[in-house]
């Protein structure tokens, strides 16, 4: 049986943003508060993947290129 989930573009790349926003909907219709507090894990990850990445992509670099 295929997997449902809106995230499955996330499941090779980023496993764990994959599962935790896999758990986020799964508890969507069962418990709306618990699926609340995955979403905003699955924000913050996701955030601090970006912030990563941005840093990695700024090492070297001063303020203000010439």
């Amino acid at each position: 049986m295929a997997d449902l989930s809106s995230f499955n573009f996330l499941c090779e790349a980023y496993p764990s943003l994959y599962n935790q926003a896999r758990l986020a909907e799964s508890l969507y219709y069962l418990d709306a508060s618990s699926s609340i507090s995955k979403a905003r894990l699955f924000g913050e990850k996701l955030i601090k993947l970006i912030a990563d990445l941005e840093v990695e992509n700024l090492n070297g670099r001063n303020q203000v290129e010439s």
